[in-house]
């Protein structure tokens, strides 16, 4: 097999915690026990695995704190993988475990892996659990973002087209640029959220979400840019090769390491040319498979960054 590398640079462009959270920050509102609240950080809770807890000033009670509660101190699970930092200054959703009193002090612990979030950046769902908080009309909300890579998002995807479809009909609305979009006022019952402009054979842009009778649904989804790169096999005489598979290779998070996996794969034509679609900003390495196979698990690609044309090695 031959394999050759060449680097593409488009315009430039995010110790987990061993744990699994299926909830939402609407289903974890409507469940029971814990406690919820609107507050910020009078205390900053520490770089790396943090420092200790952090005091929080508290704007609103969603459930399970006194009413009158103007001050929690918020275990944060410093010390451990399961760690969640507060900013001093910066406000919070926090989704906490039952609370405590002791010396005065109401006092709640949170981690995570926890449905605990910023309020920056995330007004409608903050909007939403208010209204829910006090019983208005059912809201489905959610936000979509552009991944950067196989895991990690490079940011808001705003002014997409989104659907929630239903027996009863469709539902259309676009993202803000936040990447959020709601809509309000939803009759109870399963929807399936669609984004009409994407789609991705791996990932998968439709989600089903049931709406409760009061409250809020919420999901998130993750799309891939229209980026394209576009290029031509030939062979060693400049003759278009047809029905070779060609990938693009993103660039790990690391400092010269690239994916072995490829983002996105294309077949030439009979033109030799190739497509890329789909491809977020930043810097990739393309590699074009000699022999017609499909390659699921690619050998880890090699840079030459000084090369001053494209080489091939093969084995």
């Amino acid at each position: 097999m031959f394999l050759v590398m060449a680097a593409f640079l488009l315009a430039p462009a995010a110790s987990a915690c061993s744990c699994v959270n299926t909830s939402t920050p609407c289903s974890a509102l409507a469940g029971k026990g814990g406690s919820v609240f609107i507050g910020r950080a009078l205390t900053d809770t520490g770089e790396g695995w943090g420092t200790g807890p952090a005091r929080m000033a508290v704007e609103q009670v969603l459930r399970g704190l006194p009413a009158e509660a103007k001050e929690v101190t918020v275990s944060t699970s410093a010390g451990n993988s399961c760690y969640i930092r507060l900013i001093q200054g910066e406000r919070y959703v926090i989704f906490g475990g039952p609370h405590s009193e002791s010396d005065g002090r109401v006092h709640v612990s949170t981690f995570a892996c926890s449905n605990t979030f910023p309020t920056k950046g995330n007004e409608t769902l903050v909007e939403a659990l208010r209204n829910s908080a006090a019983g208005g009309a059912s809201r489905l909300v959610g936000s979509v973002s552009f991944l950067s890579d196989e895991i990690y998002a490079s940011g808001p995807a705003m002014g997409i087209t989104v659907q929630a479809i239903s027996e009863s009909g469709t539902l259309e609305t676009t993202t803000q640029p936040s990447g959020d979009f709601e809509f309000r006022n939803v009759p109870r019952g399963e929807y399936r959220i669609v984004l009409p402009s994407y789609k991705d054979g791996r990932y998968s842009t439709t989600a089903a979400v049931n709406v409760p009778e009061k409250g809020c649904a919420y999901t998130s989804r993750q799309i891939w840019p229209k980026g394209i790169i576009r290029g031509t096999v030939t062979d060693a005489d400049g003759r278009p090769l047809a029905g070779v598979p060609v990938q693009v290779f993103g660039k790990d998070r690391r400092p010269a390491d690239w994916g072995s996996r490829p983002l996105q794969q294309a077949i030439s034509g009979a033109d030799g040319q190739y497509t890329l679609e789909n491809v977020p900003e930043g810097q990739f390495l393309v590699g074009v498979n000699g022999r017609k196979y499909e390659d699921e698990n690619a050998w880890h690609p090699t840079f030459y960054p000084n090369a001053s044309t494209v080489g091939a090695r093969g084995w």
